[in-house]
Order: structure tokens, then C-alpha cells, then sequence
């Protein structure tokens, strides 16, 4: 079993602080939703033929999970990712809309930082139900839970494939 540090407050707001530069001044605002669903495919593509089977096993150590528990719902992630990006194509992310007083624009778009508390049960697929929304609509996204697992570090590997 590995250990894992605690994060300070300052280590917590520095990783905010590089979340809300990445959102201000990274490419990743500025790409079209299809291009960054082509990048998340790529990055599922990776995840599911290199890392699946070691970011299984990594939940089986941490949580004594049954193997077929974690294997099934990290299985799953490939198909939630293709869900997500149906689900953003319909998103309408500015409209016109009648209202009592008349005419009203409404539109949605990113605030800046968001974050995710991941539960202990199934971490990789609560995290990419967290992760691919954000990710497709244009935010970034700090993900934290009572112990950071070594699983995320297979998502890191893969995210910088």
C-alpha cells in the first residue's frame, strides 16, 4: 500500500490558482466542444487500452473492493465519456428567450474553477461523471476527496498522454 500527503491550504490554493490559469489563459477555452470531445476520445482510447485493467486493481487495493465491482464500473467510464458528449452537443449555450418584460438573452458559460469531492465507492467513475461535463463545457476542475488515492495518478498519466 502506498501513503499519500495531506495538502496544506497553501498547496490546495496553488492548485486552484493553476486551475483558474489554465481556465484564463490556456488553449483549452478557446477549442470548440468536438474538438475537445476528440481530445478526451484520444485520452479514453489511452485509459482503456493501457491503464483499465491497473486503475481496477488500484481500487481493489485501496477500497478491498471485489475485482469485478471495480473492473465493472471502471468499464463503464468509456461509455459515460460518449454519453457526456451527446448530452454537450444539445447543450444550448446562449438563447433568446420571451419574458414578462420582453426579450431576454440568456447564456451560459463558464465561471471559472470548479471542484469536485469524489466518493470513496467506484473514485474513477464518480470522477469522470465530475470531470468530462466540466472538461466539454470549457471549465477546469479541481478534484479532491478525504484521501487522494494512487489511482488518480494513472488519470494524470493518461490526461498527459
Amino acid at each position: 500500500m502506498g501513503r499519500v500527503p495531506v495538502p496544506t491550504y497553501l498547496e490546495v490554493d496553488r492548485a486552484v490558482a493553476a486551475a483558474s490559469d489554465a481556465f484564463d489563459t490556456g488553449p483549452w477555452p478557446r477549442l470548440w466542444v468536438d474538438e475537445r470531445a476528440a481530445y478526451l476520445r484520444a485520452a479514453m482510447e489511452v485509459f482503456d487500452t493501457k491503464y483499465l485493467d491497473t486503475a481496477a486493481q488500484l481500487q481493489t487495493d485501496e477500497m478491498g473492493a471485489p475485482e469485478s465491482f471495480t473492473r465493472s464500473t471502471t468499464a463503464a467510464v468509456p461509455g459515460l465519456l460518449e454519453q457526456v458528449i451527446q448530452d454537450a452537443a444539445e447543450v444550448r449555450f446562449g438563447e433568446t428567450r420571451q419574458d414578462l418584460s420582453g426579450r431576454v438573452c440568456v447564456t451560459r458559460e463558464p465561471r471559472g474553477v470548479a471542484t469536485g469531492i469524489i466518493p470513496w465507492s467506484a473514485p474513477v467513475v464518480a470522477a469522470a461523471a465530475k470531470l468530462f461535463p466540466s472538461l466539454l463545457t470549457d471549465a477546469t476542475r479541481c478534484v479532491t476527496r478525504e484521501a487522494t488515492p494512487r489511482q488518480y495518478t494513472v488519470a494524470a498519466v493518461v490526461v498527459g498522454a
